[in-house]
């Protein structure tokens, strides 16, 4: 079993930011899509540095994959 992590120090200069996602896509050749695995953290910091992070399992397709972090 394999595995990877994603990290990341945030600073939040919005109090709007309530959602943060983390994770990676990579492309599945055998259904053709793009498959998003994100982990998700509700948030109300404003004005702080936080830190996210999460382990993932590597894709079980012999495929690239890149690093998503989504602020919404």
């Amino acid at each position: 079993m394999s595995t990877f992590a994603v990290g990341a120090y945030l600073y939040s200069i919005s109090s709007y930011i309530s959602n943060i996602e983390i994770g990676y896509e990579y492309y599945d050749p055998m259904t053709g899509q793009n498959i998003q695995k994100l982990k998700n953290y509700n948030t109300s910091i404003y004005q702080y540095w936080f830190f996210v992070a999460e382990t993932f399992e590597i894709p079980p397709e012999n495929t690239t994959f890149r690093v998503v972090i989504k602020i919404r």
